[in-house]
């Protein structure tokens, strides 16, 4: 499950709705670490973040897929 939030104060609703749809298309483009298991995905801008409109499709993607790659695996206590 993914979950994406973007306040207002990170943009108009164009820049937030773009932001959203970019991320959905990242998380499913690197989907592999999350087949194991149940997983729920929060993404939301840092408060230091940029505003959306300015972050590319490929921070997006390295930032997901890091975060991705770092969940520990589902058999190990």
């Amino acid at each position: 499950m993914l979950l994406v939030t973007s306040p207002r104060k990170t943009g108009g609703a164009v820049q937030r709705n773009r932001f959203r749809r970019r991320v959905r298309m990242a998380f499913l483009a690197d989907l592999q670490p999350l087949l194991n298991g149940p997983w729920v995905v929060w993404v939301r801008p840092g408060r230091m973040a940029p505003p959306v409109d300015t972050i590319s499709f490929q921070e997006i993607e390295s930032q997901l897929r890091l975060a991705l790659h770092r969940l520990p695996a589902l058999d190990t206590p």
